[in-house]
């Protein structure tokens, strides 16, 4: 048992290690909505981050930019790219 947690606790901070030195790159995107052609124009230091969340958002429904959150209501998750 002991055994096991010293791997998982290994395992574990491999992973933190690898994700501090993974490399970030930072920019300007755009979300556009697809039925009335309104958009937001956002930069984040990490763009991945930032598809990732919007990624999810979309899968979940629910909206991580207040800026969008009417047209989200109106035309849905799916509106938006």
């Amino acid at each position: 048992m002991v055994r096991e947690l010293e791997k998982s606790d290994l395992k574990r901070k491999e992973i933190i290690r690898k994700y501090k030195e993974r490399s970030v790159t930072g920019g300007v995107f755009k979300i556009t909505n697809t039925k009335n052609g309104r958009f937001l124009l956002a930069s984040d230091i990490d763009l991945r981050g930032s598809r990732n969340r919007f990624d999810f958002s979309v899968s979940t429904g629910s909206c991580v930019y207040m800026k969008l959150q009417e047209d989200w209501d109106k035309f849905g998750a799916k509106a938006f790219v």
